[in-house]
Order: C-alpha cells, then structure tokens, then sequence
C-alpha cells in the first residue's frame, strides 16, 4: 500500500464559517490549527484504492474536556481519525485498521463484502470524497467492523468514547445571527482572564458559572434574556454537561422570543443530546469489561478508571463516579493532572448531590 501524506491544508474552519461557544470565537485570538492532510490508501478488505484525510498536525488549543475530548482551533482531530472504504465501507483508524499487513478474523471479509454487508445510511461511491462521508457514519461503520472483528473491549471502548465527541461536537454548533452575535459580545465582559496557560475548556465552563448567576439576578433585559439562555445552555451542550442544558431549556418548555432557526437548533442539540448519550453506555460498559477482565495494562488502568468516573457522573449515577473517581486516584500511575481533576470532579458530584 503506497502512503503519501501531503500536509498542505484541506480545510480550516474559521470563526466566519461555523459559530461555535469557544475562545477562538469573539473571546481570543485563534493561533495555530489542526492541518489536514491526504494519504493515498488501499482498502486491506477490497482492495479499493482512496485518499484518506490524515492529520498532518494537531493542535488542542481550544481547551481539554475533562472526559479528555480536546478540541482544536481549526479541523476538529477526532473527526479525522476514522475512515470509510467508499466501495465496501469497511471503516477504521486510518493509522492502524488499514495496513495491508492486517489479518482478519475467519468469516469478517465475507461478512463485509457478501452478507449481511455494511450499511451506510447514504450514497457512497468509489469516487465519494472521504469529508462527504458524516464522522458519526465512519464511526458507526466502524464500531459495526471492530465488532465483526472481535476487538477487544478496551478498543471498543475508547472507539465509543470519541464518538461520543463527534455527536457532542456536532449537536454544539451555533447559527451565525447578527442578534446572536451582539449577545456574545455583550457576554464577553465577564469572559476570565486568559493567560495563555488556562485550559480553555475551564475558562469557557467558567465564564457559564458567571453568566447563570448574572442571569439569576436579572441583570438582562427581556428581549435579551432569552438569547442569553440560549447561548448559556449551549455553552453546557458544548461541554457534554447536558443536564444543566436541560434544567435551563427543558424540553416542552419553548422559550419565547427566539427565531425558528434557534428553536431549530435546541432540537438539534437535543436530539446529539440522546446520540451522545447512547455512546456513552456504550464506552461505559465496555471500560468496565476491559477492567474487570485485566485486559487494560497497569499504567492504562487509572485513566479508564479516571474517564469510568466521568462517564458515569455524565449519565447521572453519582455513586458510582464517586467510587471510580476514588479509584482512580489509588493508582500510583496516575498522571498527577488527572488526580488533580478527579479530586475536583468528586467534589462536584458531591455539592450536586447535596442540594
């Protein structure tokens, strides 16, 4: 399989094109980005030869989620990590699952190619350039090949895990309204301080904390309090902290005074809402596999115990981040920034729980 990686950029989202709440938006200057590149590859199921888009260079500079999604001021690098053969749809890390050296299990190749097949949901030709194919499709078609293949649960696991960004990322984008964006100027005053060494991801969640008490003791006016609630409740979406997007904008409860294109994209950010949530079981079931198994290595042990924890505050069932937060932090391997976040996100499940 020849391999050609050229670096010169495909694509580079900038704030004009896409709105979304982050520090690269009305709030800081972007600096350097994520490039995407393009790598000649052959399918090792069919033989199909297709361009894959690579990352030629990663950049995380606009912030680490704390269940570790880092997101970049340009291409998003999750969204990149998965591709899709445009002829049989066989789909996988372009890094790891398409190396012609690669042996499947007995009875895969005929699965993908004769029966039951792959489904993609959509048209793909062998011509379909690789960003048409949805990431939540690449993602699904490969969580449907590592289970064909018998991947391990620990794989499983963190395959589940970024998808779980992918429908976080997509269900988080925000319209581009000239009203809309004279809010988020208007809200960039009690934006924190950067000093260029803040987690960006904190320093937005921050700026949420501010923004809800301003809004509790109606410093808005009427016309300006339903976009504030809003933008303040994808702020949250953005985060994956969907339980403080739904306590501010309830399903059922349409706040009045927001165009149909915004209610529009509530829906949407409702329905990622549901599909992110449905990867999180997923990734959450298969890191307890892989613990209770063995199957992750000593050193790898305290960060799935650590994102166990996370998934699991995610989904509502505190006692049980608390347990694996707590265990977690009795690993001698654990990285001393993650037993520093462990210890903060245990106390935040414990002030939740105590309201």
């Amino acid at each position: 399989m020849g391999r050609r990686v050229s670096t010169t950029p495909l694509r580079m989202v900038s704030p004009g094109t896409l709105l979304g709440i982050s520090a690269l938006l009305v709030f800081s200057t972007p600096v350097d980005a994520t490039v995407l590149g393009r790598q000649k590859t052959t399918c090792p199921v069919c033989n199909q030869q297709f361009e894959a888009v690579v990352l030629a260079s990663v950049d995380t500079s606009a912030g680490v989620d704390r269940d570790l999604f880092a997101r970049s001021a340009g291409p998003q690098p999750v969204f990149h990590l998965i591709a899709t053969c445009p002829r049989c749809y066989y789909s996988g890390y372009v890094a790891d699952d398409f190396r012609q050296e690669i042996r499947f299990p007995k009875g895969f190749v005929d699965q993908v190619l004769t029966s039951p097949k792959l489904n993609p949901g959509m048209t793909i030709t062998p011509t379909t350039d690789q960003r048409m194919i949805p990431a939540a499709v690449r993602y699904r078609l490969a969580d449907q090949c590592y289970r064909w293949r018998g991947m391990s649960d620990e794989s499983m696991a963190w395959l589940c895990l970024r998808a779980s960004w992918v429908a976080r990322d997509r269900g988080s984008i925000l319209p581009r309204t000239d009203r809309l964006q004279r809010v988020m100027g208007f809200i960039e005053r009690w934006l924190p301080p950067d000093d260029r060494t803040t987690n960006q991801a904190d320093r937005e969640l921050e700026l949420a904390t501010r923004l809800a008490a301003e809004l509790a003791e109606g410093r808005f006016t009427r016309y300006q309090v339903p976009y504030v609630k809003f933008v303040l409740a994808m702020m949250w979406r953005r985060h994956g902290e969907n339980d403080l997007f739904e306590l501010l904008l309830p399903p059922g409860k349409p706040i009045a005074g927001l165009s149909p294109l915004i209610v529009g994209k509530i829906e949407q950010a409702r329905a990622s809402i549901g599909q992110e949530r449905t990867w999180q079981q997923r990734a959450r079931e298969c890191f307890h596999r892989a613990l209770d198994a063995g199957e992750i290595a000593p050193r790898n042990q305290g960060p799935a115990c650590y994102i166990l924890a996370e998934l699991y505050r995610r989904l509502d069932q505190a006692n049980r981040a608390i347990r694996y937060y707590d265990l977690a932090m009795s690993k001698p391997d654990l990285d001393a920034h993650l037993a520093d976040w462990a210890r903060q996100q245990r106390q935040q499940v414990l002030s939740m729980e105590s309201r």
